[in-house]
């Protein structure tokens, strides 16, 4: 198994953007063979946090997942 966690600090304001462009990549991972979660979401207590969780049935398809970068334009 793989697990995957992480944050991602956005720009002031553009948390809920970045997380509405974010749901075809989340549908395209939760459909991906070996994916059993994968969840971005807004963090409870800092405004301008993301955070990323991903489990992996193994590190070989966690790997065969397309992250495109067009989060980067809301980055800080």
């Amino acid at each position: 198994m793989l697990i995957v966690s992480g944050r991602i600090y956005v720009r002031p304001g553009a948390r809920h953007e970045f997380l509405t462009s974010s749901l075809g990549a989340v549908a395209q991972a939760c459909s991906a063979r070996g994916c059993r979660d994968f969840v971005v979401a807004a963090d409870p207590i800092e405004p301008d946090r993301v955070n990323v969780y991903e489990e992996w049935e193994s590190e070989e398809a966690g790997g065969r997942l397309y992250r495109p970068r067009s989060g980067r334009a809301f980055q800080k």
